[in-house]
Order: structure tokens, then sequence, then C-alpha cells
């Protein structure tokens, strides 16, 4: 089968849905299927490589390209596969898609809400019509939660359409990852906390910062996260502070060092106002990585507060400190815990089938289209 995916950035920004479709593609590539991810090359920051851990990424100039790419070579694959809520780059890829016979399935990862009184006007009118109009033009939407898909119900998906197959990481490969001296590496001196995401308003790292004058002395801070405008800002608090000596910003790290800062990790932190079903929290739980997290967006899906990490009211410091304390009392039970959940529910050598049997079924609902020979889907898949 030969998939193409759709999202509006490459694996050259490497957030939580651009892990997911890479982790999901080279899974699907590994048992015999062919993966090319198509985005638009305006919003990069700079270039993306041709390829990401052997999975072809093809740049196009915003939605004219992306119109010419399908007039080119929309007839060479199978399915298409587009992610993340609210862009029209996906919407366009949808439309286009239909125009050239190929089936669709859509993965919005999560609606953030708003906050401002215009962000929610704006979001509001966006999914009066843009984001019903993309979910109009799926055959299959797949939801990561069951938030998630509570939301695509309320925007007026037919039932029938829906599925729910959560986030998920490359556990075998993830957990065979050799792991650096990462603290020796990047001069950090004591055991630290982990917060892992993009430098945004959306994660609040900035209340990690606040929290963390009252977190034990002998336990570091370490900020590991793309810049997406807010990193001078939690540079001089952090300075303001006087915290450079206990919190370490380490932008933009290469994939082996982000996956090392787990193995020497006391535990995960996250503080954000909103979250699908972020990836970072599967990693640290393959990493036995206990979770201070928030409880917000698909956060409880996943954690199960005092027996497999630890959930605080989002933006409560109390809770915050709490949960640090009891991470530090508790790891070994809540490790364990979480490391059967995931084996069980997030590993995609198990969810990578039921997302491949969803695209099998919707090839053979589509007998005008020209299906390409294709592995079977293993049995067992999982489900």
């Amino acid at each position: 089968m030969n998939v193409l995916f759709v999202n509006r950035l490459s694996f050259d920004y490497l957030g939580g849905v651009e892990s997911h479709i890479l982790n999901l593609g080279s899974e699907l590539m590994r048992i015999g299927h062919s993966v090319t991810l198509v985005f638009d090359q305006k919003t990069q920051k700079r270039a993306a490589p041709a390829r990401c851990e052997n999975v072809p990424m093809i740049g196009v100039e915003g939605l004219p390209g992306l119109r010419r790419f399908f007039e080119d070579h929309g007839a060479e694959y199978d399915i298409m596969h587009g992610h993340m809520s609210r862009k029209v780059f996906v919407l366009q890829a949808f439309r286009l898609a239909k125009k050239a016979g190929l089936p669709t399935v859509f993965t919005p990862h999560c609606f953030y809400p708003a906050h401002s009184f215009l962000g929610k006007l704006a979001r509001a009118l966006y999914d009066a019509t843009f984001t019903r109009a993309t979910l109009a033009s799926c055959d299959i939407v797949i939801s990561l939660t069951p938030g998630d898909q509570k939301d695509v119900l309320g925007f007026g998906l037919q039932r029938c359409k829906s599925r729910i197959i959560p986030n998920s990481i490359a556990l075998d490969k993830f957990q065979r990852a050799t792991d650096a001296d990462f603290r020796t590496k990047f001069s950090v001196s004591r055991p630290y906390l982990l917060h892992i995401g993009r430098f945004e308003a959306q994660k609040r790292i900035d209340l990690l910062v606040t929290w963390h004058q009252d977190v034990p002395a002998d336990l570091d801070l370490v900020l590991i996260g793309q810049d997406d405008g807010e990193l001078e800002r939690i540079r001089t608090q952090v300075s303001t502070l006087g915290l450079t000596k206990r919190i370490h910003i380490l932008p933009s790290l290469p994939a082996d060092d982000v996956i090392a800062s787990y193995a020497q990790a006391e535990m995960l932190v996250m503080a954000s106002r909103n979250e699908g079903l972020p990836t970072v929290i599967l990693e640290a739980m393959a990493k036995d990585v206990p979770v201070v997290v928030p409880n917000v967006g698909g956060i409880p899906f996943i954690v199960k507060s005092g027996v497999s990490g630890w959930i605080y009211p989002g933006g409560n410091r109390e809770g915050y400190l709490e949960g640090v304390r009891m991470a530090t009392q508790n790891r070994a039970a809540w490790t364990r815990v979480a490391a059967q959940d995931l084996y069980e529910n997030f590993s995609w050598e198990r969810n990578a089938q039921k997302v491949l049997a969803e695209y099998q079924s919707l090839l053979q609902r589509t007998p005008l289209h020209a299906i390409k020979s294709a592995p079977p889907i293993e049995s067992n898949p999982g489900s």
C-alpha cells in the first residue's frame, strides 16, 4: 500500500503531531508499506531534509503547490491520511484527494481551546465552517482519545465514521535506544526534573519555572524544546528569579539526546493549558520515568493518578509540588503499572495494525480505485 500523509509541518519541526506521523509511518514501512509526507514548505523556518528515518518528505509551496502535487502525483497513492485540526492546508488536501479518487482518513489530534474573546470567536467561526467542511471531506476520522472523539461528533461528524486509536510510540525501538550520559554531556550536576515541549504559551513553562523555587534544592529542572515564541521570555524569567544554576534550557536537541534525557531524569513534569495525548508521557513510561502532569485534554486517558503517575489540577502549585514529592516516593510502583499500560494500549507495534485495518477497509469499499498489492495484515492486530 502507498500511503500519503499530509501535515502543515515537516519532521524538521518535530512536535507531538510530527512525532506521531513519523512513528506511525516508520512502523508501516517496517511491515512493508510505502509512506510519504507532504508538507507546506512555506511554513518552515529552514529547509527540511528529504527524508527522516527513511520516511520521504515532499515540500510544496502553499495551496497552489499542493494542488500541483495532486495533479501530478495523486494517482500514485492508495490512500491519504491528513493530520492536525484547524489547518486550511489539510482541508484543501482532502478536497484534492477526493477529486483524485483517494480514500481519506483524518486525525485531528486535538482541538485546543482559545482563552481570549477574539481567539474564541475566531475558533468558533472556523469550526462552524472549515472544521465541519474538513470532517465532511473524509471517510474516517481517527481520534486519539474519547475527549477528541466527543469534539468531532459535536462538530457534526457521523458516528459511523469515528474511530479511537490512541497516540503510541515505537516501543521496541525506543526501549532499545542507547542511553548516553546526558548529565555529563550537558553539565547537569544534580538530579533533575524534565520537561520536553515547545517553548510556547500553551505549555505554561513559566509556571514550572516559578514553582521550581519551591522544589527541593537538590533537584534541577531541564527544559528541552524548540522555540515557538516563548524561549527568550523564559530565559529572562529564569535569570530574574536567580535560577540559572538550577534550570537548564536546551533548545532543539537532536533526537538521540532527547531520548537520553529520559534515562537520567527523576520525573517528567508538565503544566500545559491543554494537550491531546502527549507522546512525551508515553516516552517517559517507556523509560520507567514517573510523570507529574496536569488534568487537561487527553492526559487522564493515559495516566491513572496515584497509580501510574500523578495528575494535579491545571495551574495548581500545591498539587504540582505534592506530585513531585509523591513521584520521588512511588517511582518503582508507578512505573511498573505504567509500563504494562503502555505495552497493552499505546505501542505502535499494536496500534499501527489498527490504523492499517482502517486503511484496508476503506480500500475494499472503493472498488474503482486502483489498489496496489500490499502485504496482508498481521494476525492479532492487538484489538
